[in-house]
């Protein structure tokens, strides 16, 4: 390990500590909380003043960059399109994006270090072109894009470790599986907990195995092969008790495997890489994780920290909802803002009835929400919602007040949401470099790099290691 390289990652780390650390109260909000904590008093003064004199669209055109034609939003005409915002709201911004790790994907001619290859910002849409029609049944387009991309990096480990044999965990269908074995050829493991999953997946390996055997009858390549497993991974584990689960015989014992997982939820993540740093069968890694506020909290002392792994990072805390926030993504907001604002009314909604809750002696309960809600008038809305958690109808003064609170703060609400959304990316980037200086700390040679669209896939960043 270079001991620039490592001074470098946790130098950005630090600086994210202390930057998020400023933005604590915004970062740990709730957004239907908005009128019962009193969100909005709590910005500086200095951006109160000044977000509510400007327009949304002139919000999204300043800070986001978001030019105002592209917005399907009501006009306010009480509000200015341009105001001169203050320095410390600028320089905010300003930050959150240089402390961000980029989401744009790099495309082939790139390398993806330390692996020298590259993973495309592929095509979206219906089907994702250049994946066989093999593979596409019964894949949704996101899924598609993503087994694609991700696909050519695993090779490219396998390549460079000298590896065949592939080990995929929380396999789900098997979608990715099935395309590693019969596409590159890789002997695969897939693991999953959920037996459902695993009984759809072996249906699917039926039909394409018979698919395959017409389309390629007189081929004579080489073809993978896929085992399941129906196993739960127990965090506390060690790795030979894991390893264990997955091989059987004393021959796949003494193999190596590459390691993988494609939106591992949670702690499956950071088993992963626990996995992969203790496990000398283990040579690569290729790992995007997701639900980060799933993860474990130190303060369980009995289980392994899914945040801080590193000791780099040891004093340094997250909350739960600071985690989950970091499952945002600021790109499928900003196709919300062009969608228009019926649909962006809807957290100013859920929050103003976040108010009669808290009447009623409940917090943020858990509430069964109406289909296609931005079509529907707020009366029929509250009713419906009210009705989830047996609370009576909402009367005609309180009905009054809610509308008059939503027409005047829904566009502030919205403002509120997005200044949360601009910090988001930097609570995932130190998530992410703190398992990547996890695995520095031990001499491992690593990377992080967008390689899915970030529009289609918004938890693109793909963390690859090599012993």
């Amino acid at each position: 390990m270079s001991t620039s390289d490592f001074a470098f990652y946790l130098q950005w780390s630090k600086l994210l500590c202390q930057f998020l650390d400023m933005h604590q109260p915004l970062m740990d909000s709730y957004i239907i909380e908005y009128f019962t904590e009193s969100h909005w008093n709590k910005l500086p003064n200095s951006w109160q003043v000044s977000l509510s004199k400007i327009s949304l669209q002139g919000f999204c055109h300043q800070m986001l960059k978001i030019d105002s034609p592209s917005l399907n939003i009501d006009q306010s005409h009480s509000k200015c399109t341009a105001v001169i915002l203050p320095l410390s709201l600028l320089a905010f911004s300003a930050t959150a994006a240089s402390l961000s790790y980029p989401y744009t994907p790099i495309d082939d001619k790139d390398t993806i270090e330390p692996l020298g290859g590259g993973g495309r910002a592929c095509e979206y849409g219906s089907q994702v072109s250049g994946l066989s029609h093999l593979f596409r049944r019964h894949v949704k387009p996101k899924k598609q894009h993503e087994i694609k991309e991700l696909a050519k990096i695993i090779n490219e480990v396998c390549e460079n470790t000298k590896c065949c044999n592939v080990i995929d965990l929380g396999c789900g269908q098997g979608h990715l599986s099935r395309y590693l074995a019969y596409h590159y050829q890789l002997n695969v493991i897939a693991v999953e907990a959920v037996s459902c999953h695993l009984k759809t997946a072996l249906l699917y390996d039926k039909q394409i195995t018979a698919d395959i055997e017409k389309t390629f009858k007189n081929d004579e390549t080489k073809k993978g092969n896929i085992s399941y497993i129906e196993q739960m991974i127990d965090p506390e584990a060690g790795p030979e008790e894991v390893m264990s689960l997955f091989l059987s015989s004393e021959s796949k014992k003494r193999e190596e495997y590459v390691l993988v997982g494609l939106h591992t939820c949670g702690n499956l993540s950071t088993t992963m890489l626990r996995l992969f740093s203790e496990s000398e069968s283990i040579t690569g890694l290729v790992s995007v994780g997701c639900c980060y506020m799933k993860l474990f909290k130190t303060e369980e002392p009995h289980l392994p920290s899914g945040y801080p792994m590193s000791s780099s990072l040891a004093n340094h805390r997250l909350s739960y909802e600071a985690r989950e926030l970091a499952c945002h993504s600021k790109e499928v907001y900003m196709k919300r803002l062009q969608e228009g604002s019926d649909h962006l009314k809807i957290h100013s909604w859920r929050a103003a009835l976040e108010i009669i809750f808290k009447k009623n002696g409940l917090r943020r309960p858990q509430l069964k929400i109406p289909k296609r809600v931005s079509k529907l008038p707020f009366n029929n809305y509250a009713a419906a919602v009210l009705q989830s958690v047996n609370v009576s109808h909402l009367n005609e003064s309180d009905m009054v007040m809610i509308n008059q609170l939503i027409d005047d703060q829904w566009q502030n609400i919205v403002m509120y949401f997005l200044l949360r959304l601009v910090i988001a990316p930097c609570i995932e980037t130190l998530i992410l470099l703190d398992r990547l200086l996890f695995l520095k700390e031990k001499n491992i040679k690593c990377s992080l790099q967008p390689v899915f669209n970030p529009l289609v896939s918004p938890r693109n960043l793909v963390l690859t290691a090599l012993k």
